[in-house]
């Protein structure tokens, strides 16, 4: 958010909610009901004047992981997804956990207890009821960039579940781009695949091009260790930060929106925007995002004293700026 970025964390149905410390409606039924409110909160976003909504991604970790995929399976035009430790498959998720309950601190027996009162049948009974939350089944509905992370030794959520996931992608036609993270933080290609199999897998005959990259991180269970999970979030916020760049043409469209809006306000009706204005607007790198586009158009409409915006009736940092390809990225507590 301290980037510029308009950010919704939801809370899981049924736990205590970070704002108020109030517990939030309805009962968790693990990577189902919570994918119905992410969308509806994305839905949401759209309808917001601050909020370009051809510029929204997903990230998730852990079941938030599970309902970011599910939910890009929903909404294919999200511009990115990120996902830490995401599970994507049920009924092999909760077999793993209760074969090895006594694993992570004898959290693993607690948390598959948890899931089977959630999901309240088995497998057996209705599988369906499990495929219908397990992400593997919809990779296919998946075609924006993705960045996966997983730890190496993931003992809740086991590295497996992401190998499924590498090996589904490359079969749906996806080229993935394999890295690790060492403990101490710096990234590496590996000499293997941290997924033999899936990486050997026959691509499909038609290739997506969405970017595509996995990362594993050496010797990293469930919860990253601080020097890894600090490079894994500049990763993801430098991927962020790529995906969800403006791409010009959106920067037009929502500055005619504003600009139609306080022409109407001021009194000023068929007040345009001039090509060196156009021009401007569209070389210019927005670190503030939509809320700086809105006020620098709401200011320039105030300003403006002809038919169509000047040049001079921008900000002057708007107006003087020289476009760089270089991010800073340099706290990645700000994801």
């Amino acid at each position: 958010a301290q980037r510029g970025m308009v950010v919704i964390l939801p809370s899981y149905r049924g736990e205590h909610r970070k704002v108020d410390g109030k517990r939030s409606e309805g009962k968790i039924e693990f990577c189902r009901g919570e994918v119905d409110d992410a969308q509806a909160a994305l839905h949401w976003l759209r309808a917001q004047p601050f909020v370009d909504g051809q510029r929204l991604a997903a990230l998730g970790s852990s079941h938030g992981g599970c309902i970011a995929l599910r939910l890009g399976a929903r909404e294919p035009e999200l511009r990115a997804l990120v996902t830490f430790s995401a599970p994507v498959a049920a009924a092999p998720l909760i077999e793993h956990l209760e074969s090895h309950p006594a694993q992570t601190f004898l959290y693993n027996g607690i948390l598959a207890g948890q899931l089977r009162s959630y999901i309240k049948t088995t497998p057996q009974e209705h599988p369906e009821v499990y495929t219908e939350r397990s992400p593997l089944v919809a990779t296919n509905a998946l075609k924006m960039p993705l960045l996966i992370f997983h730890g190496t030794k993931d003992h809740i959520v086991p590295r497996e579940q992401a190998c499924w996931l590498y090996q589904a992608l490359i079969s749906g036609g996806r080229q993935v781009q394999e890295s690790w993270i060492s403990p101490q933080g710096s990234v590496y290609r590996p000499a293997t695949s941290g997924c033999p199999q899936a990486s050997a897998a026959t691509p499909a005959a038609t290739p997506l091009t969405a970017p595509t990259r996995f990362v594993f991180l050496e010797g990293q269970g469930h919860f990253y260790a601080r020097r890894p999970k600090e490079t894994a979030r500049a990763m993801a916020l430098d991927f962020l930060q790529e995906e969800l760049r403006d791409r010009g043409t959106d920067v037009l469209t929502l500055a005619h929106h504003f600009l139609a809006q306080y022409a109407a306000r001021d009194g000023k009706p068929g007040l345009t925007l001039s090509v060196q204005v156009a021009e401007r607007l569209t070389s210019y790198a927005w670190p503030g995002n939509v809320r700086e586009l809105q006020n620098c158009v709401e200011r320039a409409a105030v300003m403006a004293r002809y038919g169509e915006l000047a040049v001079d009736d921008l900000p002057e940092r708007v107006r003087s700026y020289t476009k760089s390809d270089v991010l800073s990225a340099d706290d990645v507590n700000d994801i």
